[in-house]
C-alpha cells in the first residue's frame, strides 16, 4: 500500500535520496516531501466525507510521517551548512508550505476520529517548526519519545536571514489561521475538553504555539472568547495524579505499524505521566497567553494563581527541585512544571503591574510555598531562583509606586524577603562567576574552533551567563528598592562588597564589549548571527547590573560621581557601540 510504501522509505528520515539543489530552476527536498503530504492531506479530506473513511487514518498517518521527514530534512540541511549561503524562496518555497497549511487547517477545523486527529496534530506541530512561525518552536517531550533523533533545543533561527522569505511565510500563515480561527479554535476546545489524554496534550501544545505564530491576535482572541481558559483553570485543581509518589514510573509507549515512522502514541492508561504531560500542556498555553494584557487579565479573573497556590501537583513540582533527577523523567518532568509555575506567575506581575489583587494572589503564593521559594535562593538553583527573584522583584518596585501595593506586602512578609535578598547578595557579588563565564565565551569566539563547535561551546558558556545575569539583576533591582526606602537592611552588604561589585560587573562589560567585536569578525555566511545576537542581549543585561550597583552606592551614600572611575563606567553603560 502507498502507507507502507511511504513508511519504508521516510521512517528513519533517509534523506540521501533527495539532496537539494541549490541552483534556481531545481526541485528541493523541501518541495517534494509537501507535495507528497499536501496530496495525502487532500487525500484525507476527500475519503473523509465517501464511503472510504477507513482510508483516514492510513493518510493521515503519511502525511504524519512525511512531515516528521521534512523537519529532520531542515535539520540536515541547516547542519550541513547548505542554507549558510541565504534563504531563497525556492529553497523553502513559500507557495508550497501555505498551500500545505491551507489544507492541514481544513482539515483540523473538521471533526475526525482521535487517531487522525493526533497525527494532525502531530503535522501541524512538525509545520511549525519547520516554518519557524512560533516563538517558542521546540517539540513536546511525548513526541521527543519517538523521534529521538530530533533534538529537544533544535531551533530554526538560521534559517531567519534578511531577505524577507519568512516575512511572507509568517503573512501568508497569519491570514490562513485568520480566516480559519474560529472554526479552528472550536476543533481544538473541543478535544481539549472532552478529547483522550493524548490527544488532549497534542492540542494543549499545538494551540500554544499557533497563539505564538499569531502576532495580530486573532488566535488569542478566540481563545479568550471560548471559555477554554475557566475550563482548564478548574482542571488545575483536579489535576492531581492518583500515585504522586510513582511519579518516576510513567513513560510513554510508542506504537508503530508497519514501516514505522508514524505518531501513534499512546501512555500507560494507570501511570500519571499522562497527567503531567497535560498540566504541562495547561501551563505552557497559559504561558503563552499570558505574553498580552488581555490574556493577562483573562487569566487573573479565572483564579489561575490561586489554583495554582492550591494544587498539590505544583506542590510537588516545587518540592522536586531538591530531589534527584530520576532515570524515568518523572522528577524532570516535575522541574518543567515548576518552572513554567513560576514564569506565569512572573508574567502575570509583570502584565499588570497596576493590579493589587495579582500583588496579593502572588505573595500568598509565596507565602504557601516560601520554605521551598526562598530555600532555592542561592546560584546553585538556577533557574528556578532566578525566577523568584524576578517576581520579588516586580513585587518590591511596586510596593513603591502609588498603586497602593505596599498593602499588599505586609511587614512580616517584607522582613522576611529582605533577609533572603541579603543571603542572595552575599552568595552572588560579586559577579565574578558570570564574568568567568564571558572571559570562556571571548576564548570560544576568537575563531579556532570550527562554527559547529563554537555554537555549541558558545551556547553553554551563554547559557550559565544569562541565568547568573538573570537572578543578579533581580537581587541588584531589589536592593535597589531598599537603598531608595532607606532600608536598614542594607546596611549588612557593605560598600566593600558594592564596590567590588562594580568593578567585577564593569570587568565583565569591557570582556562583552570584546566578544562583540570578535563575533562581528566572524560574520561570513552569516554563521556568527545568531551568536552576535545572544552576546548583545548579555552586554545589555551587564549594563543594567552595573547601572543597578552605581544607584544602590548612590543612594547608600557611598558614590563619587566625580571621580574619574565612575565618570569612565557611567560612559560604557551609555556607549551604544
Amino acid at each position: 500500500s502507498w502507507e507502507q510504501l511511504v513508511g519504508v522509505i521516510f521512517s528513519r528520515h533517509d534523506v540521501l535520496a533527495m539532496e537539494v539543489q541549490m541552483a534556481p530552476t531545481g526541485s528541493t527536498g523541501f518541495q517534494s516531501l509537501l507535495a507528497f503530504a499536501t496530496a495525502s492531506l487532500e487525500g484525507l479530506d476527500f475519503v473523509s466525507a465517501t464511503s472510504n473513511a477507513h482510508l483516514s487514518q492510513p493518510l493521515a498517518r503519511v502525511t504524519n510521517i512525511l512531515m516528521a521527514s521534512l523537519l529532520k530534512h531542515t535539520k540536515d540541511v541547516i547542519a550541513s551548512g547548505a542554507l549558510y549561503q541565504g534563504v531563497s524562496a525556492g529553497t523553502l518555497d513559500v507557495a508550497s508550505c501555505h498551500k500545505f497549511f491551507t489544507v492541514l487547517v481544513n482539515c483540523l477545523s473538521k471533526p475526525a476520529d482521535k487517531i487522525v486527529r493526533q497525527y494532525l496534530y502531530g503535522s501541524l506541530i512538525f509545520y511549525l517548526l519547520h516554518a519557524k512561525v512560533t516563538k517558542t518552536p521546540e517539540l513536546p517531550s511525548i513526541i521527543l519519545e519517538k523521534y529521538e533523533d530530533l533534538d529537544e533545543k533544535f531551533h530554526l533561527s538560521s534559517l531567519q536571514q534578511f531577505d524577507g522569505v519568512h516575512e511572507i511565510l509568517d503573512q501568508g500563515n497569519m491570514s490562513i489561521m485568520q480566516q480559519q480561527a474560529s472554526r479552528l479554535v472550536q476543533a481544538f476546545f473541543q478535544d481539549i475538553v472532552d478529547g483522550v489524554y493524548f490527544t488532549k496534550a497534542l492540542a494543549l501544545h499545538a494551540l500554544s504555539m499557533l497563539v505564538a505564530a499569531d502576532p495580530l491576535g486573532t488566535i488569542l482572541q478566540e481563545v479568550l472568547s471560548c471559555g477554554v481558559i475557566v475550563t482548564l483553570a478548574r482542571d488545575l485543581g483536579a489535576s492531581v495524579p492518583a500515585a504522586l509518589g510513582a511519579l518516576g514510573g510513567g513513560h510513554v509507549a510508542a506504537a508503530a505499524g508497519s514501516g514505522g515512522g508514524g505518531m501513534h502514541m499512546h501512555m500507560q492508561p494507570a501511570l500519571p505521566g499522562r497527567d503531567l504531560y497535560i498540566f504541562k500542556g495547561i501551563l505552557t498555553l497559559f504561558l503563552e497567553i499570558a505574553c498580552s494584557k488581555e490574556g493577562c487579565l483573562v487569566l487573573a479573573s479565572s483564579g489561575v494563581i490561586r489554583c495554582l497556590a492550591s494544587s498539590k501537583l505544583v506542590e510537588a513540582a516545587l518540592d522536586s527541585t531538591a530531589v534527584p533527577v530520576d532515570a524515568h523523567g518523572g522528577v524532570a518532568q516535575l522541574r518543567e512544571i515548576s518552572t513554567l509555575t513560576l514564569q506565569i506567575l512572573l508574567a502575570l506581575c509583570v502584565g499588570l503591574p497596576e493590579s493589587r489583587d495579582v500583588a496579593v494572589h502572588v505573595r500568598e503564593f509565596l507565602e504557601r510555598h516560601s520554605k521551598t521559594l526562598f530555600g532555592c535562593l542561592n546560584k546553585s538553583c538556577l533557574p528556578m531562583a532566578g525566577l523568584v527573584m524576578s517576581t520579588l522583584s516586580n513585587l518590591f518596585r511596586q510596593s513603591g509606586t502609588s498603586s497602593g501595593h505596599s498593602a499588599a506586602l505586609d511587614p512580616f512578609f517584607v522582613a522576611q524577603c529582605r533577609g533572603h535578598i541579603v543571603s542572595l547578595a552575599w552568595d552572588l557579588l560579586p559577579p565574578t562567576a558570570a564574568r568567568d563565564a564571558v572571559v570562556q565565551m571571548r576564548e570560544n569566539a576568537t575563531g579556532h574552533l570550527g562554527p559547529a563547535v563554537a555554537d555549541q561551546a558558545m551556547a553553554q558558556c551563554h547559557d550559565a551567563c544569562r541565568s547568573l545575569m538573570d537572578i543578579t539583576i533581580s537581587c541588584t533591582e531589589c536592593l535597589k528598592t531598599m537603598a531608595d526606602q532607606e532600608d536598614e537592611a542594607l546596611d549588612k552588604i557593605g560598600k566593600d562588597l558594592l564596590d567590588r561589585s562594580l568593578l567585577c560587573s564593569h570587568e565583565t562589560l569591557l570582556e562583552l564589549q570584546e566578544v562583540k567585536h570578535q563575533v562581528c569578525s566572524y560574520l561570513e555566511n552569516g554563521n556568527g548571527i545568531g551568536r552576535l545576537a545572544k552576546v548583545e542581549k548579555l552586554h545589555n543585561m551587564c549594563k543594567v547590573v552595573t547601572g543597578n550597583t552605581l544607584s544602590i552606592l548612590q543612594s547608600a551614600g557611598f558614590l563619587d560621581t566625580k571621580s574619574d572611575k565612575v565618570m569612565a563606567i557611567m560612559n560604557d553603560i551609555n556607549d551604544d557601540a
